[in-house]
């Protein structure tokens, strides 16, 4: 199965390029059917934006695409799983850092290589047998509807205090949950997202998938460091 995902942000005036992109990131999900238009408003702090979703599906592999833009940034990245699931590469590029990677899964490694912020760069990364999850939570919305209680996964940061390291995460599922969306009651499953460890406590994330057909209607997260916590939540789909 093949998946293609497509995003852009509008930017208010009053909006930083920089600071959306780590929430844009970490705050949207998807698994829905063909030729699906969801559309997002964001909040952060006195800030907010708006997202749309483009998603088409085709084959047995599954590829999932990100376009984010602002008016002085351009994100894209591109997740490649195949069919057991497994996440085998991803690219991602950001013209305004002068950014451009690769990341494949090699047997039980991380293999990075390209260009960070203008410098060539190669790495490894030893996965000592957890799973690999780069688009959260793009990718985590199968584990959302799954029989499985929580999961711990490494990924690579690109942004952050630590760029071009891995970060050990974790999500849980909380549970089936009534929400009020829009007004009315919603059937919806809710998980979390957090560090392992102690770090746990700097930073989650909250997502609530609508039961009916897997789509993402709500997510809220804590603030990292010297930044506000964001949320966000569905207000369309077509």
């Amino acid at each position: 199965m093949q998946m293609t995902v497509r995003f852009r942000v509008r930017r208010q005036p009053s909006m930083s390029a920089r600071s959306l992109i780590i929430p844009i990131l970490l705050l949207t999900s998807l698994d829905i059917c063909a030729s699906d238009t969801l559309s997002y408003r964001f909040f952060m702090g006195r800030d907010t934006a708006l997202s749309t979703c483009i998603i088409t599906k085709s084959g047995k592999s599954e590829t999932m695409y990100s376009d984010w833009r602002a008016e002085t940034a351009s994100v894209a990245s591109e997740l490649m799983i195949d069919s057991t699931g497994i996440e085998r590469s991803w690219k991602s590029s950001n013209a305004w850092e002068g950014t451009r990677v690769a990341v494949v899964r090699s047997g039980d490694s991380l293999l990075l290589s390209g260009i960070f912020r203008k410098k060539p760069v190669a790495k490894s990364y030893a996965l000592k047998g957890a799973a690999w999850k780069q688009m959260i939570p793009f990718d985590l919305a199968d584990f959302a509807f799954s029989n499985n209680t929580s999961l711990v996964f490494q990924t690579v940061a690109l942004m952050g205090p630590y760029p071009l390291k891995t970060a050990q995460m974790q999500v849980k599922r909380i549970g089936e949950e009534t929400i009020v969306f829009k007004g009315e009651k919603t059937a919806a499953v809710h998980v979390r997202a957090s560090p392992t460890g102690i770090f746990a406590a700097l930073w989650h994330a909250n997502y609530w998938f609508r039961k009916s057909d897997g789509v993402l209607v709500r997510s809220e997260s804590t603030g990292i460091p010297g930044r506000p916590g964001a949320a966000m939540e569905l207000t369309g789909k077509k």
